[in-house]
């Protein structure tokens, strides 16, 4: 996989939980935090490309 493959879907994965957790955020009134949410994206994009990579 290259370089900027990963960096596409990393970004892509990023700007969807921000956008997600700041409308959660904002229907239940919480406490948003922006960079909160970009750890939480990492690890989930982390995650997710380790238990769906090819051996």
């Amino acid at each position: 996989m290259t370089k900027l493959k990963i960096f596409k879907e990393l970004l892509v994965c990023l700007v969807v939980v921000v956008i997600i957790r700041f409308i959660i955020a904002k229907l239940f009134q919480k406490e948003f935090s922006f960079f909160y949410s970009i750890l939480v994206g990492i690890a989930i994009y982390v995650g997710g490309y380790f238990t769906t990579r090819k051996k």
